[in-house]
């Protein structure tokens, strides 16, 4: 389930900076607008609203606290909302609408289903009786409409994004993470261990031995579901925390955080017996070479894999079909 301050990743940070300044202007036009009618209660709401609003912005430009922004930017207005309707109904009805579209822009598109529906309860409990029912039933429609519009368009971007998160993510042949999906897990495990220099880590390349001639020989219809059972076989094999990933080509990688290099050693070892044993088509016998390396303090990727493409070199150089640790003791 979605985290209520999780950050949509359809937000775009310079529209969201738009609308907390208009939010900014249009609450402290309104603290004028209070002091003027001497509306203490509303006057203090709409001030916090314009101090928060400033902080979540700040928090923004730092790219810290997205709960600070949910907080000024959805739950704070609904809340103000809520209390003018309250004092004034006839006048603060005007401002669901614009509620409801913030939920749906703020907010997970899960989150912000929930939220709308709670939310258009509470204003049909407080409006039903204060609104003459012709107005009433006119406001109550196009409040559904609104809803419902806001609805459906947030669930066709969350789709598409959906989507497009899985084309950048994941591996179109083998269903497995690409890439860009495991180079962007170490970095963020990278930047955790500069912060906590005592984490574990191994990360292995494994390339598939004299895959070329599978190629040439039977095809690259042969070689691509070759491709995929190695990866299925090797993906039901290693542990949830683990991240397996087609680098390119025949080359895999894989990395294990809480593992040193001689239990990585060991699990190469299993899973180089697994592949040995495994139907293939043509009855192709397929081994693999890989190179294990532990994180050293201090490591950027690039290093790392450096080490871990020289281990590499090294079994291959051995006679393939076996898994070489570089640097280990």
């Amino acid at each position: 389930m979605n985290n209520i301050f999780a950050r949509p990743i359809h937000l775009n940070e310079q529209v969201l900076r738009v609308v907390m300044w208009v939010g900014m202007a249009l609450s402290a036009a309104f603290v004028v607008v209070n002091l003027r009618e001497q509306n203490w209660l509303t006057l203090t709401y709409n001030a916090t609203l314009v101090g928060l609003l400033a902080l979540a912005l700040r928090q923004l430009r730092q790219h810290q606290h997205y709960w600070l922004v949910v907080l000024a930017c959805c739950l704070a207005p609904a809340a103000l909302v809520l209390l003018n309707l309250l004092s004034m109904p006839e006048k603060g009805h005007y401002w669901v609408f614009g509620t409801v579209m913030l939920f749906y822009y703020i907010l997970p598109h899960d989150r912000a289903f929930q939220f709308n529906a709670v939310y258009v309860l509470i204003v049909l409990a407080l409006l039903w009786q204060a609104l003459d029912p012709a107005i009433a039933v006119r406001f109550f429609g196009a409040l559904l409409l609104t809803s419902t519009i806001a609805f459906s368009l947030s669930q066709s971007i969350a789709e598409k994004n959906r989507r497009l998160e899985k084309l950048a993510t994941e591996d179109a042949l083998t269903g497995i993470a690409n890439r860009r999906s495991l180079d962007q897990r170490v970095e963020a495990w990278l930047s955790l261990a500069a912060r906590h220099p005592n984490g574990r880590a191994a990360l292995v390349l494994i390339d598939l031995d004299h895959f070329k001639q599978v190629n040439d020989q039977y095809g690259h219809g042969v070689g691509d579901e070759v491709l995929r059972r190695f990866a299925g076989a090797l993906q039901e094999r290693v542990r949830g925390s683990d991240l397996l990933a087609r680098y390119g080509g025949e080359e895999f990688a894989l990395f294990m955080p809480g593992t040193d290099a001689g239990e990585a050693a060991k699990v190469l070892e299993e899973l180089r017996l697994l592949i040995g044993s495994l139907a293939m088509p043509k009855g192709i016998a397929l081994t693999f070479s890989a190179g294990i390396s532990r994180h050293h303090s201090g490591d950027s990727l690039p290093q790392w894999l450096r080490r871990c493409d020289k281990a590499l070199y090294q079994a291959k150089a051995a006679g393939r079909d076996c898994a070489l640790c570089y640097g280990c003791e």
